[in-house]
């Protein structure tokens, strides 16, 4: 335990999907457990076609920015000091 508590000082990257109800339990679960202050979420994106072009009409920005924003809710209401995001395309 006093291993995990130690981990404040780090970033931990947590790995989420676009539905944020599926991923919030994931998000939730490691901001209590692993006592980070600093987050890095990792937007993982599998798009239904494989063309760049087709990926932008899939998921249209203002989706994308309002689901983000549904996560920084979550880290802030768990007091993470810090929080940035990182894009994963498949």
């Amino acid at each position: 335990m006093a291993k995990l508590m130690a981990m404040g000082n780090y970033v931990v990257h947590v790995a989420v999907k676009n539905d944020v109800k599926e991923s919030r339990s994931t998000l939730v679960w490691a901001l209590r457990n692993l006592g980070a202050k600093k987050v890095c979420i990792l937007h993982v994106y599998q798009p239904k076609t494989a063309s760049p072009a087709a990926r932008k009409l899939e998921e249209p920005e203002a989706i994308m920015y309002e689901t983000l924003h549904d996560y920084f809710d979550i880290c802030q209401q768990e007091g993470v000091l810090f929080c940035s995001v990182a894009f994963l395309y498949f």
